[in-house]
């Protein structure tokens, strides 16, 4: 009795023990997310909200290979407390809230399908993930889109299984919004409409028909709103065909795989912390195991037809879909495994929880396969607390000086070129983008630059070390007739 009693204690403890330590990854992950610095993508968000605030229309005023719903939606922040550096910062506290909801919303779905251990394994997994550390909390509408994304195939998998048409409907609806947000889950997305179409050919799944009309609904009015605004065309090529041209046309590409590499302190918090560069590399290994676990399980000839086991099934391949689809990306930048990076935390749990129910009826191997688990979930939380603290202090200073200083010098209504962050459009192309990452079938949609110095009265330019800004010869000689580069803050040239 005595001895079962102890036994009761010691896993009470040590699952306490295992709780509290989730509690603190999770704790310094989103404390790293909300001090590091800011990248120039969040920044260049913060700014397309900016221009949109001020009445700019993207599309027609300004270049916009992104659908402007993300950017919309910071405005009333912005609004509330103005386009500064401490609102910029404050909205990395809703990019932390919609993290949130995307871990604990995915952790339900994880249980729904694959049960509790499953779900409760899945949360760790994510937040040791190196990628997952550095991007989820970023200002970014890949962040935005992978939420209502996740909270979109949960309310479809409760619809399905609870044959309730209504919850099909939001799904479809959130489904279409994810996709509007960001082209890049279209893989998932893809897979899940195709293959439940494909099987309402043999088996009736409630609400099919009200996911599909969903989905095209929030896609429908978006096109009617451009349409009616005269901008459906210039919507459709800035969206679907220039955001995959700049990608073909980077001078600087980022390879498949740049993240993985073992002394990239940017990505891990630490250089040279092999535990991380293994886990890195280990996830993406276990999730397949997970994925074949879920196969193995699956009656492909459907005698014991099973919702549950097929929408995992669908789950399985939309990874596999997503993950092949960075390999057609000529350039695969860190946001692009954010879409991946959940589904192998996913899978890696299922996996992990199938070898734990497997040893189960054998008390030795069991206990010393939660050792063996044990003593790898240490290895890697160690460090990972370490780098996640060290990247809370990158909080970028210099940064912020930096940009403080630009803005004491220029004037709130004052535009300058090629673009500064909270300041006028000057020029088509705005803040955030450099002359070399756009292909020169971009330019040539607009005027020369020089005509756009003279209709917006330009007074400030910002081309000290950028060469990039200069694009002809023409411009050179315009700029050098009309400006004059400031003595006491040379990196700007004033109008003479």
């Amino acid at each position: 009795m005595n001895l079962k009693k102890h036994r009761t204690t010691l896993k009470l403890l040590s699952g306490s023990i295992f709780f509290a330590t989730i509690l603190l990854l999770a704790f310094m992950v989103v404390k790293s997310g909300y001090f590091f610095e800011f990248d120039i993508d969040e920044l260049y968000h913060a700014n397309t909200a900016y221009l949109i605030a001020q009445g700019y229309s993207p599309f027609k005023d300004f270049f916009l290979p992104y659908s402007p719903l993300f950017h919309v939606s910071l405005i009333p922040l912005f609004t509330q407390f103005g386009f500064t550096l401490e609102t910029i910062q404050w909205t990395r506290l809703v990019m932390i809230a919609l993290f949130a909801v995307r871990v604990v919303t995915a952790a339900v779905l994880v249980r729904m399908l694959f049960g509790t251990l499953a779900a409760i394994l899945f949360v760790p997994l994510l937040l040791l993930d190196p990628l997952t550390e550095y991007s989820s909390m970023q200002i970014r509408p890949d962040n935005l889109m992978l939420t209502v994304y996740v909270v979109g195939v949960w309310l479809l998998t409760k619809g399905l299984l609870q044959k309730k048409k209504y919850l099909a409907f939001l799904s479809g609806i959130l489904l279409g919004l994810a996709i509007l947000l960001s082209i890049k889950i279209a893989p998932s997305m893809g897979v899940i409409l195709l293959i439940l179409t494909g099987l309402r050919f043999k088996y009736t799944f409630t609400g099919l028909r009200e996911l599909w009309l969903g989905c095209i609904l929030p896609i429908a009015i978006f096109c009617i709103y451009y349409s009616a605004k005269g901008l459906l065309s210039p919507m459709i090529t800035n969206l679907l065909f220039d955001a995959r041209l700049i990608n073909e046309a980077l001078k600087y590409p980022v390879p498949m795989g740049n993240f993985y590499r073992p002394s990239d302190a940017t990505t891990y918090g630490l250089s040279f912390k092999p535990a991380l560069f293994q886990y890195l590399w280990s996830l993406p290994l276990l999730s397949f195991a997970g994925v074949y676990a879920t196969f193995q399980e699956f009656d492909f000839s459907f005698l014991k037809f099973s919702k549950k086991r097929t929408i995992g099934i669908i789950l399985s391949i939309s990874l596999v879909a997503q993950w092949l689809s960075l390999f057609f990306v000529r350039s695969v930048f860190i946001q692009y495994y954010l879409p991946v990076t959940y589904l192998f935390a996913i899978f890696a749990a299922v996996a992990v929880a199938k070898i734990i129910h497997t040893v189960q009826i054998h008390k030795f191997v069991y206990t010393a396969t939660l050792l063996f688990f044990s003593i790898i979930y240490m290895y890697l939380l160690i460090p990972s607390l370490q780098a996640n603290s060290e990247r809370a202090k990158r909080s970028g200073a210099e940064q912020k000086m930096a940009i403080t200083a630009i803005w004491n010098y220029v004037p709130e209504t004052s535009a300058v070129y090629p673009g500064v962050l909270f300041r006028p459009l000057a020029y088509p192309v705005p803040y955030g983008f450099t002359f070399y990452d756009l292909p020169q079938s971009i330019f040539s949609r607009y005027e020369p630059v020089q005509n756009y110095l003279k209709k917006n009265d330009v007074q400030y330019l910002n081309i000290d070390g950028k060469p990039w800004a200069l694009p002809d010869e023409t411009v050179v000689q315009y700029i050098n007739a009309h400006y004059a580069q400031d003595k006491e803050y040379p990196l700007f040239w004033k109008q003479k």
